[in-house]
């Protein structure tokens, strides 16, 4: 007879990201191709890149929306979204970054 363990927590499942978007995210001089994903609570950037996993360069990133601090689009021809964080600054490029950028901006 098995007896349930009261300090064990049912596992919820995970949240599905409120938005998608394929994005290069800039770390230096590469540009890495990947999926920018926009959680409710969590951001995360996971590389998709074949040969970018082949040279090292697949670390992906992750942060909460609440370590936001500022996000905006730079440039006129070649537009950037520019994320700034309590751990660091990110810059990524491609057609679904004003959708992002609109995201980010109502957690500033």
């Amino acid at each position: 007879m098995e007896t349930e363990n009261p300090k064990a927590r049912p596992s919820t499942p995970p949240q599905a990201p409120a938005h998608f978007a394929n994005l290069l995210y800039f770390r230096g001089p590469l540009a890495i191709g990947g999926k920018l994903a926009i959680g409710e609570e969590v951001v995360t950037f996971t590389p998709t890149g074949w040969l970018d996993r082949v040279v090292g360069a697949a670390q992906g990133l992750e942060f909460l929306l609440r370590d936001l601090r500022a996000i905006r689009i730079t440039g006129s021809i070649e537009r950037r979204l520019l994320i700034e964080t309590e751990s660091g600054s990110f810059t990524f490029m491609g057609s679904g970054i004003e959708a992002a950028f609109k995201i980010g901006r109502a957690h500033v």
